[in-house]
């Protein structure tokens, strides 16, 4: 076997491209990924269900996630929530369309063999630099990282973190179906943290990871997740994979209305059709929202 397919074969072995998964490989995927860390807020409902119209509308699979890698904050009761509060809200998990739940931690070690390849393609890097390094150097005006470590060549030791190497000219482009195309320039985006000091994955890439073996296809998410997304981008191609379609649908921020019943014995919800949202309101929010029903 020569050096490109070893490599496109690890790849494979990483993403699950021959994926355990039994789904259309046609269809549409879209995700919703919330953490069994607490009550699952009124705020939660509005991307899970532009996710679940859009999943209908296109006869595609909506893809529930349970993001359960803060061990000290998850319990099994906020699961059960999770998917009891997406049952009043009209997304069924007995319908055809709904898959999951599936857990992050279970990918865990695809997640980690991913970002030894990362390492191994001398696509990421690991820094021992600490934040009293970067005042040091940089002084208090510093402002991300500086690529300290980038041609040091350190080995992995207990400590050191794991940076993936934005790429040194050119632009990630985001084009974005709803909000048109952004272009964010590499030399702007830092040189991120990949992997924690005892080398377990960050958010950033466990997410990018999971959504490939799960064949995401399309992530609609709120407009505050701009700012993550050229670096979720640049992960996908470089684990060889084409990154997904995205979409901010406008004005996607948590409504006031949503945050005024978040008090506490009041956002959660599982008590919308106590306070007289039927379960068919999927369906109306989705109009109102400018999705349109399935």
């Amino acid at each position: 076997m020569n050096a490109d397919a070893e490599r496109n074969a690890r790849a494979s072995t990483i993403t699950g491209s021959s994926s355990r998964l039994g789904v259309m490989s046609d269809g549409i995927r879209v995700r919703f990924a919330p953490s069994p860390t607490g009550m699952f807020h009124v705020g939660g409902a509005r991307p899970a269900l532009f996710n679940w119209a859009l999943a209908r509308q296109r006869r595609g699979r909506f893809v529930l996630r349970i993001e359960d890698t803060d061990a000290e904050r998850n319990r099994p009761e906020w699961v059960e929530g999770i998917v009891s509060a997406l049952a009043a809200i009209g997304i069924i998990s007995s319908d055809p369309a709904f898959e999951g739940p599936y857990f992050q931690s279970h990918s865990a070690g695809a997640q980690r063999e991913a970002s030894l390849w990362l390492f191994a393609e001398r696509r990421a890097y690991y820094c021992d630099c600490t934040r009293e390094d970067l005042a040091r150097r940089g002084g208090p005006q510093q402002r991300g990282y500086d690529g300290y470590c980038r041609d040091r060549g350190l080995p992995y030791e207990p400590g050191r973190a794991l940076r993936f190497r934005t790429p040194d000219t050119g632009s990630t482009v985001v084009d974005d179906v709803i909000r048109g195309r952004t272009e964010f320039p590499n030399d702007a985006i830092e040189d991120f943290i990949i992997a924690r000091g005892d080398g377990t994955p960050v958010f950033v890439l466990a997410n990018a990871v999971d959504d490939i073996r799960e064949r995401i296809t399309h992530v609609v998410r709120g407009e505050e997740h701009l700012s993550n997304t050229p670096k979720q981008q640049l992960l996908w191609e470089a684990l060889g994979a084409a990154p997904p379609g995205v979409g901010a649908p406008a004005g996607d921020r948590e409504p006031a209305a949503a945050k005024a019943v978040q008090a506490p014995g009041q956002g959660g919800a599982g008590g919308l059709p106590r306070r007289g949202l039927p379960a068919r309101g999927a369906y109306q929010l989705s109009d109102a929202a400018g999705v349109g029903a399935p």
